[in-house]
């Protein structure tokens, strides 16, 4: 994702499907000093451990809100696929 100014970012999940209760995700802050590209660990709370655990992927959408040095706050909803890393013998 690319920044076009200086701003904090705040990530929060939201329900990952319509079965599936509550986020997935733990939350993120992160401050960004520069435009470009900022990046930003996703890692999965104690529910989503569980759900890849016994599904070994999880789709949550992420909502990204940010406000630019302008002071104009703006969101960006993302889907995101978390897969369960293979472990090697």
């Amino acid at each position: 994702m690319a920044a076009p100014a200086v701003f904090p970012v705040a990530l929060t999940a939201s329900k990952a499907k319509a079965k599936a209760k509550g986020p997935f995700v733990k939350s993120v802050s992160l401050n960004v000093r520069a435009a470009g590209i900022a990046t930003i660990q996703i890692a999965p709370n104690a529910a989503g451990k569980a759900l890849l655990a016994k599904k070994h992927k999880l789709t949550v959408k992420v909502l990204i809100a940010f406000t630019p040095t302008d002071g104009t706050q703006g969101t960006l909803t993302q889907t995101v696929t978390l897969v369960l890393a293979v472990k090697h013998k």
